[in-house]
């Protein structure tokens, strides 16, 4: 019967020679690996609490996130800088260069952050600084000292307020940002749209219609924003159970989020410790020979000269003193590198060992050094010692990196080691990644509840309310706006124009008919001269124009009511003694809220129509008006019939590479 000691003797014995492999310890520490995650049923809990609280609408198609990583904000800047200072005789530099200096600042914040990834915790950004610069702006231009001769302060100004109401002013933004002090930015963006809202717009302008465009995505932006932030939404009981049942699964994602990070650790660890076993078996202990020269690389580097700090022997003392401390321990080690047969040059090897036995303290020349000028031993023995220690540690490096290519390339279970760590490494991201999307979701949506829930009725304290108060005075000042009279007069543009333009096209096409179809069909080229082919090209060009106009008309009156839906509500004032529905007055008077709903409502109704579902009676007389939104998306479809058959001249032709021949 074997004893208990020699049995666990023979056992760590066996354990020690299995370690000692570092191909087997490569697999144990892929095993060792663990990578814990939320349970299916907490990851529905938080996945419901989050879409409960944070709503994220899909983004309408004409606002598309800016992607230039904000890199133009400074550039707009700028612009509005040298329109200030060329239009505003008397305004203070000082307050310009404040201006363009804060922009500065925070373009460098952003690029600092990293704006195209998403990271797991969110990024602060500075949002009084926002504040102030947007503040500035408007300050500027509501004393109503500068002579704007053209549009430019207009498009510069939706560019920038485009882009600071991505940032995410209140809640996180798709890029992890968030700013601090949000609300006094976003309240400055408010007051600064609101401003801009105030002046007149030229619909017929195109710079005109892309900044309102612009500062109606803007809007939009913000809205979320403020919808996503908590400060609107009354608290309830339902609220608070979220805040219950979210803490314990923070609590567990933080616990998982660590127990990754450790295994990640271990594993690289273990990965190193494999690889330097590797390492030993042909190149010796070389990390403790490569901190040794090092030390000693050190020691000899330092500063000798006659000003240097303190007196210079005192120095060549110190360093003689470390050269002593270290010279065993390079000795061996060296004489072990040669043992190996690791010399580049064994002749220059066994130098360097004769010039470090001058550093035994016992020995003769010790006592030489010690005795040696500082100038001497600095540009004599110093410099030789070096050299060769300086050479060493190359070629020690140099050997580590082509056996660091032999280890990468070792075959483990099928895989290269290099493939093999990085499928281990893959899966700890990739691990990482999912814990960081749910820390993320969970950190956003911790935080509008924590807002929500600390709220008490009527305290003493300063709970933000002035702030709160001043973004919902400028976000209705602007509802009033788009849901008034500029939404009211860009929809007459968009609606009306489109259907001017399909009068035009009409009235084109029937003459183009007569003259180049044959009975609504495209004529053969072959049959036709060149002459007669170009002919028909130059009449369907203008009315193919006419139609896209139409058509892109309708489709921004359309993208306007799409993005402000939520905004049309039917609690608006009207005009006194007018009639809609059952209420009593002069019939056919509507006020401008009533037009916009019209317009918004008929353009579901055309949707409903052209998708070929059933719409009632109330719904086509809508349809049937001609200056509404939703008439015009019908009859731009309805004549697409007409479009398509020029565009297939236009190709059968070959308009674009028609030559006419003498």
């Amino acid at each position: 019967m074997i004893r208990r000691g020699a049995l666990l003797s023979v056992l760590c014995l066996s354990l020690n020679t299995f370690a000692s492999d570092p191909i087997d310890q490569m697999r144990q520490a892929r095993a060792s690996i663990t990578l814990p995650t939320l349970s299916i049923q907490d990851a529905q809990s938080l996945n419901d609490i989050f879409s409960r609280n944070l709503r994220k609408p899909a983004r309408p198609e004409s606002c598309p996130m800016i992607s230039k990583q904000y890199s133009d904000i400074v550039a707009k800047i700028a612009s509005l800088k040298a329109l200030f200072r060329d239009s505003c005789g008397e305004e203070d530099p000082t307050r310009l260069d404040e201006i363009f200096n804060g922009a500065t600042a925070i373009q460098g914040e952003l690029e600092n952050a990293g704006v195209t990834t998403a990271p797991a915790t969110p990024t602060t950004i500075n949002g009084q600084q926002i504040g102030d610069v947007v503040q500035n702006i408007n300050d500027i231009f509501l004393r109503g000292k500068c002579n704007f001769r053209d549009k430019s302060f207009l498009q510069n100004s939706a560019d920038v307020i485009l882009r600071f109401s991505q940032l995410g002013l209140l809640v996180p933004n798709s890029n992890g940002l968030v700013l601090s002090a949000g609300g006094i930015a976003m309240s400055s963006i408010l007051n600064l749209i609101h401003s801009l809202f105030e002046k007149r717009f030229n619909f017929e302008d195109a710079a005109d219609r892309q900044s309102f465009i612009k500062l109606n995505c803007a809007f939009y932006d913000i809205r979320s924003d403020i919808e996503n932030s908590g400060f609107m939404d009354v608290v309830t009981q339902a609220h608070f159970d979220d805040v219950q049942n979210l803490t314990p699964i923070r609590t567990q994602l933080d616990n998982i989020n660590k127990a990754i990070a450790a295994s990640q650790k271990s594993f690289r660890e273990s990965v190193e410790k494999a690889k330097e076993v590797y390492f030993a078996q042909s190149l010796g202990d070389s990390v403790e020979f490569k901190k040794s020269l090092a030390a000693a690389i050190a020691a000899l580097s330092s500063d000798l000269s006659d000003d240097g700090t303190g007196p210079a022997n005192t120095r060549k003392l110190q360093v003689l003193l470390s050269m002593v401390n270290l010279r065993i321990q390079l000795e061996t080690q060296i004489k072990d590198f040669m043992s190996r047969g690791l010399s580049e040059v064994a002749f220059l090897d066994t130098m360097a060992l004769a010039e470090l036995a001058k550093y035994d303290s016992e020995s003769p020349e010790f006592a030489t050094l010690y005795a040696m000028p500082v100038k001497e031993y600095r540009d004599g023995v110093r410099s030789v010692l070096l050299f060769h220690l300086e050479r060493l540690a190359a070629n020690v490096e140099k050997l580590r990196t082509a056996k660091n290519e032999q280890w990468l390339a070792l075959d483990l279970d099928g895989k290269t080691i290099k493939d093999f760590i990085a499928a281990a490494e893959k899966s700890m991201t990739d691990a990482i990644t999912a814990i960081g999307e749910n820390n993320k979701k969970a950190t956003i949506v911790a935080e509008k509840l924590k807002r929500m829930t600390s709220t008490r009725d009527f305290t003493g304290r300063d709970d933000g309310t002035e702030n709160i108060v001043s973004i919902l005075s400028d976000y209705d000042n602007i509802v009033e706006q788009i849901y008034g009279k500029w939404g009211d007069e860009f929809l007459k543009f968009t609606a009306g124009g489109s259907l001017k333009s399909l009068k035009n096209f009409r009235k084109d096409f029937d003459q183009f008919s007569d003259q180049h179809l044959d009975d609504g069909k495209v004529i053969a080229a072959q049959d036709l001269t060149e002459l007669e082919r170009l002919q028909s090209c130059q009449n369907a060009l203008p009315a193919r124009r006419e139609w896209k106009l139409a058509q892109s008309l309708a489709q921004q009156g359309h993208d306007f009511v799409v993005t402000n839906k939520e905004l049309f509500h039917t609690a608006t004032p009207r005009l006194f003694l007018s009639w809609t529905g059952d209420r009593p007055g002069i019939h056919g008077m509507r006020s401008k809220f009533e037009r916009i709903r019209e317009h918004f409502i008929s353009s579901v109704w055309a949707q409903e129509f052209l998708a070929g579902r059933p719409v009632d009676s109330d719904a086509m007389r809508l349809l049937e008006r001609r200056d509404r939104l939703g008439r015009a998306m019908v009859e731009v479809i309805g004549d697409r019939t007409k479009a398509t058959r020029i565009q297939e001249l236009l190709e059968a032709y070959k308009c674009n590479d028609i030559i006419v021949t003498d």
